[in-house]
């Protein structure tokens, strides 16, 4: 059997408390700002605070799957200001990175959406050997994509930008729907083939 480990139970309860505290000093120094004439300024700790606030945030971080990592620097000296103003300038400047970074993520699913359901009618295109659709870096006000095509000839690739497929293949792009998806207007970036390496076959 197991002894009980009543020193990790009361760091694990001490934490806790602790918790709780710095999100009812949260909650409360938000009321206190909104309360009239609450210009008070005192003498803070902006590790204390932040902390405070990334505990009352975090039931929102935990239901969009986001892990914060508070790099907080050790001894800083206390600083003069109000504690409940600087509360609501860091909640805000938290908030509006949660909600640009789950926008993001929005976008990029709905992106995706269209592409890969959509009928690039390329199967009977003269040339056309290969289609992809690369994901690249993701930033917080957008995700990088690529769609990279490979074909036989330069000749056989102009030729469909001249066919029905281009046309019907593209008919929808910058609708109201698509529109909204794309930070600028997707640039065409062409490239011809110089070296190619293959893996040998392997030998019996």
């Amino acid at each position: 059997m197991v002894p009980p480990q009543h020193d990790k139970a009361k760091a694990a309860l001490e934490g806790v408390v602790n918790a709780g505290h710095l999100t009812s000093e949260v909650v409360d120094g938000f009321r206190a700002l909104f309360a009239k004439g609450d210009q008070r300024r005192e003498l803070v700790d902006v590790n204390e605070i932040m902390q405070g606030v990334l505990e009352s945030l975090s039931s929102d971080l935990y239901d969009r799957q986001i892990e914060p990592r508070a790099e907080l620097t050790s001894k800083l000296p206390h600083v003069n200001g109000n504690r409940s103003q600087l509360q609501e300038v860091m909640s805000n400047l938290i908030v509006n990175a949660i909600e640009a970074s789950h926008g993001n993520h929005v976008r990029s699913d709905a992106f995706e959406k269209v592409w890969l359901g959509r009928d690039s009618y390329l199967d009977s295109v003269p040339g056309f050997l290969e289609l992809h659709l690369l994901k690249g870096t993701e930033a917080e006000d957008h995700t990088l994509y690529s769609s990279h095509t490979v074909w036989q000839s330069t000749r056989a690739f102009e030729a469909w930008t001249k066919s029905e497929e281009f046309r019907a293949a593209h008919a929808r792009a910058g609708n109201e729907t698509t529109r909204p998806l794309y930070l600028e207007h997707p640039k065409f970036e062409g490239f011809q083939v110089r070296q190619t390496i293959a893996r040998k076959a392997a030998t019996a």
